[in-house]
């Protein structure tokens, strides 16, 4: 069985490796658990990759999550959605133990769930993209990525836009009939081999989450970047490995030549895995997709409810709405088929608009909860405000007794951006 998943056993961990940037740790969050789970992730990641077992795996998972538990509501897309898998890992291993099932069950009850969390955050990316920001080459987040360090015609920026959408769109649809599903794998993992190019972005970590994901829907029988007794390899040249790893996977800062090196040597494995499933790509069978048993749809339906918050308007913030341009409000909407979010809670409705500060930008719009969590984790002197017409001179402290007031469910669960009014704010 660890033959059959060894692609994700080995992908897996390098997408939670990947996500680090420890200048981050060091120089900006204080709170010493966090770095501390980060550290022990980073070390089970490393025992994966060294000598792959289900409790290094495991383990993995449950660190990753108690770190996600802890930054929540404040999680990147991607990092989010590698908790939930994990959650899922964690929740199929305990339901096979509970009824007793074969390992086989237990990983056939993971790759499913998994697989239709996947189509799900396809479809909800692509969704939130229906808009006139991302459509607009001129406002387009993909136009922004792409002109980063090329010189693209007008004329093809124009088609840029319309091209992610469709990609996008056909993901999902083709991961969702057998018949096409060999060449949704393949889309899926070409396009996110477009997103390394643009190195000042730092999507090596999404694209080595998702390669991890959509060869979940193959028979990885067909596809083995390994040999099948990995246990077998030397220790020795895995040790040299797995320091190399460590040496490029640690650079602190998102520039300097540690970075790039980084950059390129993910780009060699990224490049390594598309050609071998290239090579094999006819032998290669994909696996059956079947609508999950009651008791596995907890993570799916958690994906689906996640992506449909900024319509109920609980949250327009890592919602699989990365780098959408999206602009969804009580009162109006940049997207072709939401007219509006419906704004339960009022979140929304209660919005600020600063007019005088030493930090905030004056020509930003907010909801008044993100600026009652913005004055309790950083100062506001001196912050000058309109709210819902009626103008506002404070230093903070009623802001923070605000946000200290809210209940546990809102500050773990809500998370909102500014009002992207114009439109032409990339945000992840």
């Amino acid at each position: 069985m660890k033959s059959k998943f060894l692609n994700f056993w080995f992908l897996w961990p390098l997408a939670h490796l990947f996500h680090f940037q420890w200048g981050y740790y060091f120089h900006v969050n204080q709170d010493y658990s966090v770095f501390f789970l980060a550290i022990l992730i980073n070390f089970t990641a490393m025992l994966c990759l060294l000598k792959p077992s289900k409790a290094a795996l495991l383990s993995l998972a449950s660190f990753q999550l108690a770190q996600v538990l802890i930054l929540l509501p404040d999680v990147p897309n991607h990092w989010l959605l590698i908790s939930l898998i994990n959650l899922n890992l964690l929740f199929n291993f305990t339901l096979a133990k509970l009824k007793k099932e074969t390992e086989l069950t237990f990983w056939e009850n993971f790759r499913q769930s998994t697989c239709w969390s996947v189509i799900i955050f396809y479809s909800w990316a692509m969704f939130w993209k229906l808009n006139h920001g991302f459509t607009n080459y001129e406002t387009s987040c993909a136009v922004k990525f792409a002109l980063m360090g090329l010189t693209i015609p007008t004329s093809l920026q124009k088609i840029i836009p319309h091209l992610v959408l469709l990609v996008e769109l056909l993901i999902p649809l083709t991961l969702l009939v057998s018949r096409f599903r060999k060449v949704g794998v393949l889309l899926a993992i070409l396009f996110h081999a477009a997103l390394l190019l643009p190195a000042e972005k730092f999507f090596l970590n999404f694209s080595f989450t998702m390669m991890a994901l959509v060869l979940l829907f193959i028979n990885q029988n067909h596809l083995k970047f390994f040999h099948t007794d990995y246990e077998k390899y030397s220790k020795s040249s895995l040790i040299i490995i797995s320091i190399f790893l460590v040496i490029i996977i640690t650079a602190t800062n998102q520039t300097g030549s540690w970075f790039y090196l980084r950059q390129l040597f993910a780009l060699i494995l990224y490049s390594a895995a598309i050609f071998h499933f290239l090579r094999s790509f006819r032998s290669i069978t994909t696996t059956q997709l079947k609508l999950p048993q009651l008791s596995l749809v907890l993570v799916p339906a958690i994906v689906l409810i996640n992506g449909l918050s900024p319509i109920v308007g609980l949250k327009s913030s890592s919602a699989w709405q990365m780098y959408s341009n999206l602009n969804l409000s009580e009162k109006s909407s940049n997207h072709y088929l939401i007219s509006r979010s419906l704004g339960i809670g009022g979140y929304l409705e209660d919005r600020i608009k600063i007019i005088s500060s030493r930090d905030l930008n004056p020509s930003e719009e907010y909801p008044y909860f993100l600026l009652t969590k913005y004055c309790h984790q950083n100062k506001c002197h001196n912050l000058n405000y309109d709210r819902n017409g009626v103008r506002i001179q404070t230093n903070g402290e009623a802001e923070k007794k605000d946000y200290l007031s809210r209940s546990i469910l809102e500050k773990k669960l809500l998370t909102f951006n500014t009002f992207n009014v114009s439109g032409k704010d990339c945000r992840w």
